[in-house]
């Protein structure tokens, strides 16, 4: 019998005192983003709990949110921000490099939303009381609605299905800042697992 569906966050963490990644370009300073899976099933805060990529299942939900975690580095110093821009969210087949799009609905362009009232992240906050700055990932789909959340397609056997059971996410967040355009990245692969929700969601993959 199959489990129920599940709802998780990816909270990518931006550290504005962090140092670039080694690179030969001098007309581009690139960044590391950092990021984690969060299970949010039972709710945000005090059932949130992190997650391995390895234990998204289709028709499982997720949404994305981006966390300032530069006062972990320097707590006294509120950051000023320079205009952020949310370049791309990349969603690729592994084994081909093309676009694969996991989603029952297709998102044409990602913004992100206005900053929100500070708040705990389950894996970035040293505790509850800890507030850091957040804004949403929000998709757009092709009538323009914002898709606060999405749901991973089912695969349909023996039909032309736009499900994927891992895709490479890489995300790509631009900066103006001190002069240069910054550019913040991460690519974590992502499985959907292989089991369609039974069992403990693992597909096989790192499950603990």
């Amino acid at each position: 019998m199959a489990s129920e569906s599940k709802k998780f966050r990816l909270e990518v963490g931006i550290n504005l005192y962090a140092a670039p990644v080694p690179q030969t370009n001098p007309n581009m300073r690139i960044f590391p983003l950092q990021n984690a899976l969060i299970d949010v099933t039972g709710g945000d805060h005090q059932h949130a709990k992190p997650a391995w990529y390895s234990r998204l299942s289709f028709d499982d939900e997720i949404s994305f949110r981006l966390v300032d975690i530069s006062r972990l580095r320097v707590p006294s110093h509120e950051p000023d921000y320079p205009k952020l821009v949310l370049a791309h969210l990349y969603f690729n087949n592994p084994m081909t490099g093309r676009p694969a799009d996991p989603f029952t609905e297709t998102v044409v362009e990602w913004r992100l939303s206005d900053r929100l009232e500070d708040q705990a992240s389950p894996v970035f906050s040293a505790d509850s009381a800890h507030l850091l700055p957040t804004w949403d990932l929000v998709g757009l789909n092709i009538a323009g609605e914002n898709l606060q959340t999405l749901r991973f397609a089912k695969l349909i056997e023996g039909t032309a299905s736009k499900s994927f059971r891992a895709f490479e996410l890489t995300m790509v967040l631009k900066m103006v800042r001190e002069g240069w355009v910054n550019h913040y990245v991460f690519d974590p692969e992502m499985i959907v697992s292989e089991t369609d929700n039974e069992g403990d969601g693992s597909g096989g993959k790192g499950s603990s």
